[in-house]
């Protein structure tokens, strides 16, 4: 069961999501540490973030830091004035990735596979981080902050997948355009069938 402390509910991208106020609000995915070393082999975070105007320092949308640091595991926005980035934390190494934008629904996606990682966003192209190595997490990651650390993030954050498996770009790319692009997914009237033209396509 998903515990929220203390952010709130907002207006998202789609439907409701939940707002941080860069504090120590958190969104708690009640799994166990243990999980996400388990899964890291192949394993994807994707999410819809909107950072505030004026986003918190190194802002954390999801991640654990640790006592031992090559234990980290977070995706965060670096906001060096010389990087300006969405960053991911593997181990004791930080990554940088594509540019981030304030005030903006944006979508981000850390990719894990096989001592790989990747970041995308929207619908651009992944983005090779390098190599990570074995991560064994003390505590789980949270939303909205980085877990046993801090680093708040200040915004809104909607539409969290977390999947066991690599997606790739192109995969990545239509869940950023059926939220972004309505017109990418079409509609149209159920159609019946009726109960002959049921019969003759079961017929061998």
């Amino acid at each position: 069961r998903v515990l929220f402390r203390s952010s709130t509910a907002v207006s998202g991208i789609v439907g409701r999501a939940r707002g941080f106020a860069a504090t120590n609000a958190e969104v708690d995915l009640t799994l166990a540490a243990t999980w996400y070393s388990a899964n890291l082999p192949a394993l994807t975070l994707s999410l819809w973030a909107k950072p505030d105007p004026v986003p918190s320092s190194l802002g954390t949308v999801f991640g654990v830091g640790a006592t031992v640091a090559s234990n980290a595991l977070y995706l965060a926005m670096n906001t060096t004035p010389r990087v300006l980035k969405w960053s991911a934390g593997l181990g004791a190494q930080e990554t940088a990735g594509p540019t981030y934008d304030v005030g903006v629904w944006q979508q981000v996606a850390l990719v894990l596979s096989n001592g790989v990682a990747y970041l995308q966003k929207n619908d651009g192209a992944l983005q090779m981080l390098g190599a990570y190595g074995a991560i064994a997490p003390t505590n789980a990651p949270v939303l909205g902050r980085r877990a046993g650390v801090g680093l708040p993030f200040a915004g809104v954050i909607d539409e969290v997948r977390l999947t066991r498996a690599p997606r790739s770009a192109a995969w990545l790319r239509a869940a950023y355009r059926t939220v972004a692009q309505p017109a990418f997914t079409g509609y149209g009237v159920v159609e019946a069938r009726s109960e002959e033209h049921t019969s003759e396509l079961q017929s061998p």
